[in-house]
Order: structure tokens, then sequence, then C-alpha cells
């Protein structure tokens, strides 16, 4: 997987076998309302029952988040490509367990699982103070045009073939 992450920006271990990646922004002196909240970066991955297909899983996927966020309310859904692959990059709000309102942006999508038998669903999920949002979109569009789970082309070879 390749995810340029941004400069400042620290890298956090997690035991968990399914987050590949956790990354925040480093911490200011005051943040808001839930100053433990810090705009992050997370990648995961899903080892999807043969069968599931990228629509299938979203779908899924989205009637289960009102169930594991508050609050939680789509705002977009999109389908597109990174890297020549099929891709969907979601949009929506929720709160944090401190309070604060989160605007999230996921992409996602899938690719062979070692193994070839099935697919192994992968997400990039941002997530941010709502109020902030507005300052750190393009930053985390970026870094979702620059993000390449295994098996899609490198940034420069998507940029050579036209794709975002």
């Amino acid at each position: 997987m390749a995810l340029p992450l941004p400069g400042s920006w620290e890298r956090i271990e997690d035991p968990r076998p399914e987050v590949v990646l956790i990354a925040v922004e480093p911490a200011p002196p005051s943040h808001g309302a839930d100053p433990g909240f810090r705009p992050n970066l997370v990648v995961t991955v899903d080892q999807l029952p043969v069968g599931l297909d990228l629509e299938a899983w979203q779908a899924a996927t989205e009637k289960m988040l009102p169930s594991m966020l508050t609050e939680y309310l789509p705002i977009d859904l999109e389908r597109l490509e990174i890297g020549g692959v099929a891709a969907i990059r979601r949009l929506a709000h929720h709160r944090s367990q401190g309070g604060t309102s989160v605007t999230m942006e996921q992409w996602t999508t899938v690719v062979p699982a070692v193994g070839g038998a099935s697919l192994a669903g992968w997400s990039l999920t941002a997530s941010t103070a709502t109020l902030e949002y507005a300052g750190l979109a393009d930053l985390l569009a970026e870094v979702a045009r620059s993000w390449r789970p295994p098996g899609h082309a490198t940034p420069d070879a998507a940029a050579a073939d036209g794709s975002p």
C-alpha cells in the first residue's frame, strides 16, 4: 500500500489486525470543544466473503454505519476510480464520543485477497471536526488521490494514464 502522509502528521500504532495505518494531525495547544479529537486518517482492510463485491459491501456498510456512529448522517456517495480501479467515496457527518461534530470522508475499493479466492475491502477514512473540514478538505482530497491499495497503479503511473 502507498499513502503519502501530510508532512507533520504522526503515525500511531494500533494492535487490531484490520487497521493498516492511523495518522493524526499534531495536537495544537487548544483544539476546539473536544481537545482529544484530532483530524485523522485511518486505513483498514476487511476480508470480504466470497461473492461480495464493492457495491454490495458498501451497501451493507451504509446500513451498518447508523448503529456504529452517533447521529450518523450521510451527505454524499459517489462512484469513482482510484488508480484506474472502481472505488466509492462517502461523505458523512457524525458525533465523536466527546461530542465533537465530525465530518468523515471515506474512499473504499476492493482488490483480490491473498490467494485470490476472495476480495479484500480497503478503506481510507479521513475524519475532522466539522468546523475544520473546509480548511482540510483539499489536503484530504490530495492524500486520497495519492492512496494506492495493493494492486493499484502507483500515483505516477496513474497520472500518466489520466486516472485520478
